[in-house]
């Protein structure tokens, strides 16, 4: 409540702004410039152009890796040998733009020392020149709009001279290099620098450099924390959308093209409708060619594994709760207790089934079949989507509601192997090399708004009551909704601490 007032006092705000701007500008002559418009809307959050939404949070977990070891380092070694650790990463990092031309020149140690501390001082002042570059070219724009004649004639001059700057900067790169390499593997490198259009990076010839090498293959992360209701459905869709936006965005750059998504899965299931949207979501990046690889570390049950069989490989921990392949409906029923207290419920319906089992009617023999076998429908669905991404499995023995756990789930077929999340990702670093991105959906509005509201959210429990009742907003009112969870009696703990038990249908 507190949040939405929030809202309609920056709302206000924006309009009162609106009016006060128009009528400054307009007693005086002048348009509207919408600077307090601006300003308001920069406080809420608000951003007028789309292009400028910064919602997406990018982390580099090879980072996070290497500032680990510097601060254990740091401990250990002192300061000086942090730095020299974060330095040799960084000119590492830089020289991967190169790697294919040194790979295949086989540099010793020295040599290679040689390469990054000459292509490290070329990155850093290439870097600043085109800042330079770009300040100079707007400048010569105005220059030219306002028929600033001699102004522009040395805006022109001075951009000429900034490529024969960067020349410049090659050539003492290029003399660096010539001192301490052999004239074979000098050669080499010169000759890529003269085909590449950009000195930053330089091509190849051989196939196997120009595929994706080791260091420049890029892995995404995404994680999903899964309720009843399936409510992250939403930032899991826009996320797998930037991944996909990225791999059509790169097209021409296959070096640059991600090879796999990681998804961590956290469900104990929930409604159909909800995981069902969730796994189609994970079905496009399937259909893109990108290899999806789930891990699971705690639970992945019902709704959860339906996501989870999306994958080329699932991974789970030790301990983690794999299976749960059924359905389950249920409504509260307080009929008698109406009619005890003098109440009755009226309704019209039109259409045999319109109403089956409702809470406020005693259902018929026919209402319960029909609900039951509206349930078997899901059910089918629910099995047979398993059995087409895994069609090793044995529906037999595994589709019959119950939960395994790691072991057991990996003697079943139900995952490819125990190993947790943290392995996984730190073997993708360590040895395969990769490029380890972990994408995160921010749905939080930004600026002053979004303070607020997480600073108020932060004090109160967010329970949701109709899901706990089992009177689900978007579901038609003839049925129970059906649910995918967790259900089967050891399992009930799990249930509660995710959010409820007896609702609706359920995976």
């Amino acid at each position: 409540m507190i949040a939405m007032q929030l809202e309609v006092v920056v709302g206000g705000g924006v309009y009162l702004a609106q009016v006060a701007d128009k009528r400054f500008f307009a007693a005086n002559g002048r348009k509207p410039q919408k600077v307090l418009t601006k300003i308001v809307e920069k406080l809420s959050g608000a951003s007028g152009d789309a292009l400028e939404d910064r919602r997406l949070q990018v982390r580099r977990l090879n980072d996070e890796v290497v500032a680990m070891r510097c601060s254990l380092v740091q401990q250990e070694s002192g300061v000086a040998a942090s730095k020299l650790l974060k330095e040799d990463f960084r000119q590492r990092r830089q020289l991967a733009a190169w790697e294919g031309v040194l790979r295949d020149l086989d540099l010793t140690p020295k040599e290679l020392q040689t390469v990054g501390a000459a292509y490290s001082s070329f990155y850093k002042k290439e870097m600043a020149r085109r800042e330079e570059v770009e300040d100079l070219r707007s400048a010569w724009l105005l220059a030219v709009m306002k028929a600033g004649g001699l102004s522009a004639v040395l805006g022109r001059w001075r951009l000429a001279r900034e490529q024969e700057r960067q020349l410049d900067l090659q050539s003492q790169m290029l003399s660096a290099l010539s001192k301490d390499l052999p004239e074979a593997k000098f050669a080499q490198i010169a000759e890529a620098l003269a085909r590449s259009e950009d000195p930053l990076v330089l091509p190849t010839n051989t196939s196997e450099a120009s595929a994706l090498g080791h260091a420049r293959q890029h892995v995404y992360v995404l994680s999903f924390d899964g309720d009843l209701g399936a409510s992250g459905v939403q930032q899991l869709q826009q996320e797998v959308t930037a991944v996909l936006a990225f791999v059509q965005t790169s097209a021409s750059s296959s070096q640059d093209r991600p090879v796999e998504v990681v998804l961590r899965v956290k469900s104990p299931g929930g409604t159909v409708t909800g995981y069902g949207l969730a796994a189609a979501q994970l079905m496009r990046l399937r259909q893109h060619g990108i290899r999806l690889v789930v891990c699971v570390d705690e639970i992945a049950a019902s709704g959860g594994y339906l996501m989870a069989c999306c994958a080329d490989k699932i991974l789970c921990s030790p301990f983690a709760a794999i299976g749960s392949i059924g359905v389950i409906s249920g409504i509260p029923n307080v009929a008698e207790r109406l009619e005890r207290e003098g109440f009755k419920f009226v309704e019209t319906t039109a259409g045999k089934w319109k109403r089956t089992v409702t809470p406020f009617t005693t259902p018929t023999e026919q209402d319960l079949a029909k609900a039951k076998l509206d349930t078997l429908k899901v059910y089918e669905q629910f099995s047979s989507f398993v059995k087409a991404n895994r069609p090793a499995l044995d529906l037999e023995v595994v589709a019959t509601g119950e939960v395994w756990f790691g072991s057991d789930a990996l003697h079943r077929g139900l995952v490819d192997e125990i190993m947790t999340s943290t392995q996984y990702l730190l073997n993708a670093v360590e040895a395969r090399g990769c490029e380890v991105l972990a994408l995160q959906l921010s749905t939080k509005p930004q600026g002053l708004l979004g303070l607020l509201q997480g600073s108020l959210s932060d004090g109160g429990p967010k329970t949701n009551f109709g899901s706990s009742l089992g009177l689900s907003s978007g579901w038609p009112m003839g049925s129970a909704e059906p649910r995918m969870e967790v259900s089967s009696p050891a399992d009930k703990a799990w249930s509660i601490e995710e959010g409820g038990l007896l609702s609706d249908w359920s995976t």
